[in-house]
């Protein structure tokens, strides 16, 4: 329920690897080909085309675990702040992937919704 494929060779090969939650989106920067971003309840980064991925929102040193509410992928991202907003969308600005924009709010989709942009995802997200 929670893997997600990846090709290198146009679709004739595939490999599967696994965020702990269902991805929802990929951001490809087009000035770097080995760098993907994906949200995955949080908002995970690979600068080698895939084969490794660390979270950058929230950001990594506010992370204490993960929490599976169920058996149905309902992963929950903790961090010493509590649990984390879901990353519902993303999208990078077009000259500049350097520049991307979040939009996060509360697990199921109801009370608030908040959007970030920032230029440097790996050291905060700026309101």
């Amino acid at each position: 329920m929670t893997g997600a494929y990846i090709t290198h060779d146009g679709g004739r090969g595939w490999r599967m690897f696994n965020l702990r939650a269902p991805v929802h989106f990929f951001g490809f920067d087009p000035r770097s080909a080995n760098r993907i971003d994906t949200g995955a309840d949080g908002l995970w980064r690979s600068d080698d085309s895939g084969s490794n991925w660390n979270i950058v929102f929230p950001p990594a040193a506010s992370v204490t675990g993960l929490a599976m509410a169920d058996d149905h992928a309902s992963v929950r991202v903790l961090t010493d702040g509590g649990t984390a907003p879901e990353v519902r969308a993303m999208a990078m600005a077009p000259n500049d992937a350097a520049h991307i924009y979040l939009d996060v709010g509360n697990k199921g989709g109801s009370s608030w919704r908040q959007c970030f942009r920032t230029s440097d995802v790996f050291h905060g997200v700026a309101g």
